[in-house]
């Protein structure tokens, strides 16, 4: 039985590094207030700016994150550090590329042989959730239930709607970009290793969806039996 989630940390790939800087930024982002200091967000920029450099595939999900937080607070001078790290950041990415390969653009290496289209979305994104041998939930059903936690989220109004907007909007920059190469799902890698850097933000809607399953409920019996399911996959 193929073990999904040795596949995932024993590859020597981005996305154990990439996951960690992710949840990071977005942890700070959502628990900082308006008093806090410098530190705070050149540590939020810093990670922010070094998720193009693991892969270009991050970019979109890395400018989504910078996006939630100005969104948050544009009117913090402190935060705009974010922004600056990530600018430098970004500079000295394009510049490499055009050092090496003669252009700034991150799809020089692939040549004529670039298989980025948003046409690609239609098979994609839907193939790395629900794709037999390479979709998420074939292997982690557990996932199922972000779904449901978002939607309570979003129910409950207030800071919860708010952050189930971020949640979704970092994570489907991630989805996007991947979902639109022709390779989607990452050729021989293990199933949806592509999108596995994002899945760490999944974890707070699917806390949401068992927090508000009543108990002894059907939802609470499908929820349950979503998490038994997962753990045999991986076990």
């Amino acid at each position: 039985k193929r073990d999904w989630s040795s596949d995932v940390c024993s590859s020597d790939l981005p996305e154990i590094p990439a996951a960690a800087a992710v949840i990071a930024a977005f942890v700070l982002t959502v628990q900082a207030r308006e008093r806090s200091g410098p530190g705070r967000w050149l540590v939020v920029g810093v990670l922010i700016a070094t998720l193009p450099w693991l892969s270009t595939k991050y970019a979109p999900m890395s400018a989504a994150l910078v996006a939630v937080v100005l969104a948050r607070f544009w009117k913090h001078r402190p935060a705009w550090a974010v922004v600056a790290a990530f600018a430098v950041s970004l500079a000295a990415w394009f510049g490499f590329f055009y050092a090496f390969w003669g252009t700034p653009l991150p799809m020089a290496p692939y040549g004529s042989l670039v298989q980025t289209t948003p046409l690609n979305l239609r098979f994609g994104a839907p193939g790395l959730l629900f794709d037999q041998e390479y979709g998420l939930l074939a292997y982690a059903p557990v996932y199922i239930l972000a779904a449901t936690g978002l939607y309570q989220m979003w129910r409950s109004g207030g800071d919860l709607r708010r952050l189930a907007g971020e949640i979704a909007f970092v994570f489907a920059a991630l989805l996007a970009m991947v979902g639109a190469f022709g390779i989607w799902w990452g050729g021989t890698s293990a199933p949806a290793r592509p999108i596995a850097s994002g899945l760490p933000l999944l974890m707070l809607p699917i806390a949401m969806a068992f927090r508000t399953a009543p108990a002894g409920s059907p939802r609470r019996a499908a929820d349950r039996k979503s998490t038994r399911l997962n753990s045999s996959h991986v076990s």
